[in-house]
């Protein structure tokens, strides 16, 4: 056998292991490395990933519409600041709330946020459809409506298969200094590859968001959690793709 067809049959057979590799029960895994890693530091992570979440409920009260965009985009870059955060205790173990912010690229960081309209959009769209004309003033000028709880769930699960899609841009852009394209480039490729996993996630992240109207404990308390497991997720495929 020549030299060149065993490195393409190892070629072929390295591609076979990766692609076998995510699986659903993947998604399972990634969860539990995921609890592993938010174990290190439960309190002081939980706690992080409340920040911008508050800070966008005090942009709310700014005038409306503007404040509910201008909310939208800053909470998309600002939960963006989990990933160095979270790579931080993966390598030392330890929590630093500087680390969060040891990203120069900060350019980026803003337009990533454009996302978080991207989100708003689609949910917007979604509420539409289940609320119908309540739905300008319910999510734009925020005034109280009569809405189910169920359809106010929907409404929020709605911006899942967009944050599935960029799951891993805000690593690629805090964690290895990318531009916003190319990082969400290499996100979609990166779900391409392991969309059963990422769909185990994502439909535990969809229950979350569904059950916020609910119990608004259920975002506070599992949303770091599925940060972790996608933190976990992404240093598998990361492993795979050197």
């Amino acid at each position: 056998m020549t030299t060149s067809v065993m490195q393409q049959q190892s070629a072929m057979t390295s591609g076979n292991k990766a692609k076998a590799a995510f699986t659903y029960a993947t998604g399972w895994q990634w969860l539990k490395e995921g609890f592993a890693l938010l174990r290190k530091s439960p309190v002081k992570i939980i706690l992080f990933a409340m920040l911008p979440m508050l800070l966008s409920g005090f942009i709310q009260l700014l005038p409306a519409p503007y404040s509910i965009i201008t909310s939208k985009w800053f909470g998309a870059a600002a939960v963006a600041l989990l990933w160095p955060l979270l790579h931080h205790i993966n390598l030392t173990g330890q929590f630093s709330f500087k680390s969060a912010f040891s990203s120069g690229n900060w350019s980026s960081v803003a337009l990533f946020g454009l996302t978080g309209i991207a989100m708003a959009a689609m949910q917007f769209g979604v509420a539409m459809l289940v609320i119908g004309p309540d739905a300008i003033d319910l999510l734009l000028h925020m005034k109280q409506t009569e809405v189910a709880r169920w359809q106010l769930g929907l409404v929020f699960a709605s911006a899942m298969p967009l944050m599935l899609l960029l799951s891993f841009a805000p690593a690629r852009i805090l964690l290895e200094n990318q531009r916003v394209m190319k990082a969400i480039s290499e996100s979609i490729h990166f779900f391409t590859k392991a969309w059963k996993p990422l769909l185990i996630i994502g439909i535990g992240y969809a229950l979350i968001l569904f059950a916020a109207p609910y119990i608004i404990l259920s975002v506070i308390i599992f949303g770091p959690l599925m940060s972790c497991a996608l933190y976990a997720g992404y240093t598998h495929l990361l492993a795979l793709s050197k």
